[in-house]
């Protein structure tokens, strides 16, 4: 009987594991490649990851005790990359796009583009560039390797397994 309450258990977490994936994380990371992930927008974004992974993977109960899981494991449960990791390779990819695209597209047009005038006081945003560029430094990629799009892709693959590691730094 608890073998089949373990399978039964199994088949739910993969159940909320593949709605959370199809539903949930695209829906919510919509447009990604563009976005300026600053430090406190990535702190929310993994915060709201780990609660709905807690949520999925149910308490665990220790000699009698419940129990959390603990953020480490989480990941490890999920087997995949974090929400802002995912988003930040997905950047290093329009980066490929955004590189090879012709002059005249307005992609990048916006890329290239410097607005005319003052600015504000205080401290500028965060532009999408910088951020990649940092990014970049950080995976010892260089951009130049965006002319040939099988080695580029091919670095990017490569940089996903160390990504949390390297980014989180």
């Amino acid at each position: 009987m608890a073998a089949v309450m373990s399978n039964e258990q199994a088949d739910i977490r993969a159940t909320k594991f593949t709605l959370y994936k199809t539903i949930i994380r695209p829906d919510f990371a919509h447009c990604r490649e563009t976005w300026t992930l600053s430090n406190k927008s990535i702190d929310l974004l993994d915060r709201f990851e780990r609660v709905i992974l807690k949520r999925i993977l149910e308490p665990v109960c220790e000699n009698g005790n419940w129990r959390k899981r603990k953020n480490g494991k989480l990941f490890g449960l999920y087997q995949e990359c974090s929400m802002s990791s995912s988003i930040r390779i997905q950047s290093l990819k329009w980066l490929d796009h955004v590189m090879r695209v012709s002059k005249e597209r307005v992609t990048h047009i916006q890329d290239s583009y410097v607005p005319d005038g003052v600015r504000q006081r205080g401290r500028p945003k965060g532009r999408w560039r910088d951020a990649v560029r940092r990014d970049l430094r950080k995976l010892r990629i260089p951009v130049t390797l965006t002319e040939d799009i099988e080695r580029w892709l091919a670095a990017v693959e490569e940089a996903k397994g160390s990504i949390m590691r390297l980014l989180s730094q």
